[in-house]
């Protein structure tokens, strides 16, 4: 494992492994979650998943809790930090 990885885990982020369990936003029809172009990766459909469940939905403030929104931007953060390591492979450094 990486120090970066190690560090992730070590701080407490449950980062998805979507090579083992597929990507988040798989169900949205024919959605590409990662391109790389040389050396630029591009990220696209990354959401509030947690396996097929989108978690808080609706808006902060409208539908939800400003603290649901703050839960569901952490895991949409998360969701994309895999689909980065997806793409790369494991992190080195």
């Amino acid at each position: 494992m990486t120090s970066a990885e190690a560090l992730a885990i070590r701080v407490g982020l449950g980062i998805p492994d979507f090579d083992r369990d597929g990507h988040c936003g798989a169900d949205y029809g024919a959605t590409k979650p990662v391109h790389r172009v040389v050396g630029l990766v591009f990220l696209s459909g990354h959401v509030a998943q947690i396996g097929t469940s989108i978690i808080h939905k609706g808006r902060p403030g409208a539908d939800v809790t400003v603290d649901r929104g703050y839960a569901a931007a952490r895991r949409t953060g998360l969701n994309v930090l895999g689909g980065i390591r997806q793409a790369v492979g494991r992190w080195t450094g």
